[in-house]
This record gives structure tokens, sequence and C-alpha cells, in this order.
């Protein structure tokens, strides 16, 4: 969850997994500046095994600054697209 795409040693890590063939979900919230919706969508588009869940409005800790609600709206979608991959990858 929330890689942090500021460090090399982080996206040479999601590159190797997903060479030797680890399905990745990659997580995080427009509104974290160490997310780079960029970055996540181009290694989904270039490497297999790969996909990218993102919240419009999460912060690095997944939640929404002074929205308790959307919050905990945030961490039942985060649950729902963790669950979603969990699925696939047991198929």
């Amino acid at each position: 969850m929330t890689p942090l795409f500021s460090r090399s040693d982080s996206i040479e890590a999601i590159r190797t997994n997903a060479v030797t063939g680890a399905r990745q979900l990659l997580v995080g919230g427009l509104c974290d500046p160490q997310w780079d919706s960029n970055r996540a969508n181009e290694l989904a588009t270039q490497e297999v095994g790969i996909e990218v869940a993102e919240f419009t409005d999460a912060t690095h800790f997944m939640h929404a600054p002074g929205d308790a609600l959307r919050s905990v709206e945030i961490q039942l979608e985060v649950s729902r697209a963790v669950d979603t991959f969990l699925a696939q990858v047991t198929r």
C-alpha cells in the first residue's frame, strides 16, 4: 500500500517482483505526495500482474483529513479492492 515512488529502490522492488511473477496491487491516494499516479499506471501497463487502485481524496494514510465518515468509506473501498485482487490471485 502506498509505495514510495520517490525512492528508486521501491520502484525497482515492484519491477523485480513483477519479473518473478508476483501479482501486485498498488494502492494509493491522489492526496498523497508520495503517490505518483502516472508512475503507478505506467508500471501496470508495462508489467504483467500489476494492478492499481487509486482513491481521489485519500492521503498516504488512506484517510480524508477532517472527514471521519469519508475516511471510513475509503477504508471500506480499499478493503474491497484488496478483496477483489485476492479473489483474482487465488483463481
